[in-house]
């Protein structure tokens, strides 16, 4: 008996401590901020101004390897990205999930977990 309420305290223990459970709505009010992966080695690093303008730079500590300014919309738990800078880059959009601080873009050049950066 003893082993059978052990086994369903901690299958209840262990189903209730989903990582999942603190992602929210992404809307154009959350995401605005600045965003990293880290300030160490190779990291990325993302801006959403309030103005509709972002920015995205990929950085080797803190020597920029490529960077671009772009303006986005927020649908549908996707960022739509468009009138990038430098020319030539076709609008795109990034599937992300958002909780509190961190930001979670699954495809795309800008994929990875972003924890938002406070001043």
């Amino acid at each position: 008996m003893k082993n059978i309420l052990f086994t369903l305290f901690a299958i209840l223990i262990l189903t209730s401590c989903s990582k999942d459970d603190n992602w929210i709505e992404l809307n154009e009010n959350n995401i605005v901020g600045n965003w990293s992966t880290g300030i160490k080695g190779s990291h990325k690093f993302l801006n959403f101004g309030n103005d509709d303008k972002g920015s995205f730079g990929i950085y080797s500590n803190a020597d920029p390897i490529s960077f671009q300014t772009f303006k986005y919309k927020v649908e549908d738990s996707k960022i739509y990205i468009y009138d990038v800078f430098p020319k030539g880059k076709s609008p795109y959009y990034l599937d992300c999930k958002i909780s509190n601080n961190k930001l979670k873009i699954e495809n795309g050049e800008e994929s990875g977990t972003y924890e938002k950066l406070e001043y």
